[in-house]
């Protein structure tokens, strides 16, 4: 009995003494906690405590985990230290601590900011300081463009900001691109993104202003949006590549949708726009007097070869048949 009693109690010790070289430095771990506590509650005075106790100065270079491609795994940050910068830095964004990212910003001077989880947190928990305080440590985070789908920040901003248009604003003043476009089909734009996610209509003016091109696809939101104003400042103020057959596409979405009011005003606007441009088939050119060929409307015709075309004055001219030239296939 003596002898089982011995061997439980060095079991015992053997485990906790496997535990205790496992996890060796379990106060370090509580410190890091406490290190995020004081970075999401924006309690300075504290964070800079902790700071001292672990040796951190200003100037430090930033700690992250490393990836071992040979081995396939993650080497943690050293509990003895702080936890990683990247996490710090997600805290205090996500719990708008402008102070608190001043002070981190200034202790890892090559911190990286442009980086798709802290721009997301940025942009879905906006708070402007805090965001202008990420654009002056990075510029490059105004055309960071790596989030799913190359989506930029511009689109984000627009996206998730729950309609607050102070840091889409920023962007576009800041050399963001509204004409980007992103997804599998390349239907995603900042511009549709801002309509549809309920931007104020100043915001949606000053996306066009800057370069933001309006298709279908900006129509399209509009209309499943419901925002009647921004539909009808879009189709009677902006300038629509392929107006026609861009109004009626929105034509027939406002149709399936049942947005009635919508659709009076497209059909208004498609009544006084030129017919949609028919493309060219692909044809033999013409040669020969007599020859059988295409018209310019895709009909078939046997008018003489006598092309025209403009002699850059403005003019139209008779083209002189071709003779020995090449058909150029």
């Amino acid at each position: 009995m003596a002898h089982d009693s011995s061997t439980s109690s060095s079991s015992s010790s053997s485990s906790s003494s496997s535990q205790h070289d496992r996890y060796p430095t379990s106060a370090g771990h509580r410190r890091q906690r406490s290190i995020l506590q004081a970075c999401a509650s924006g309690n300075i005075l504290r964070l800079k405590h902790l700071f001292n106790q672990i040796g951190v100065r200003a100037g430090d270079q930033p700690v992250e985990p490393q990836w071992l491609p040979h081995h396939r795994k993650i080497v943690p940050v050293p509990a003895s230290g702080p936890p990683p910068t990247s996490a710090m830095i997600y805290q205090v964004v996500r719990h708008a601590q402008a102070s608190t990212l001043a002070l981190l910003l200034a202790t890892y001077p090559h911190a990286q900011v442009a980086d798709a989880l802290v721009l997301a947190t940025a942009f879905a928990h906006p708070d402007f300081p805090t965001f202008k305080l990420l654009y002056e440590h990075d510029p490059t985070i105004a055309r960071f463009d790596g989030f799913p789908h190359y989506t930029t920040s511009l689109m984000q901003a627009c996206r998730r900001g729950g309609g607050d248009p102070l840091i889409p604003a920023f962007l576009l003043d800041h050399h963001a691109d509204p004409a980007a476009t992103a997804g599998p089909h390349h239907e995603d734009s900042a511009l549709a993104a801002a309509i549809e996610h309920d931007q104020p209509l100043w915001l949606i003016e000053k996306t066009v202003r800057a370069g933001g091109v309006v298709d279908s696809s900006a129509l399209l939101a509009a209309i499943r949006a419901q925002r009647f104003q921004v539909l009808a400042w879009l189709v009677e103020r902006c300038w629509i590549e392929d107006r026609a057959r861009v109004l009626a596409q929105a034509l027939l979405a406002a149709r399936k949708m049942e947005r009635f009011g919508m659709v009076g005003l497209l059909e208004g606007q498609l009544r006084c726009s030129p017919p949609a441009r028919r493309r060219r088939p692909r044809m033999m050119r013409r040669w020969g007097s007599g020859g059988f060929g295409f018209g310019s409307d895709g009909c078939g015709s046997s008018e003489s070869s006598s092309s025209r075309s403009s002699d850059g004055t403005g003019a139209r001219v008779d083209r002189i048949p071709f003779g020995d030239e090449s058909p150029g296939w």
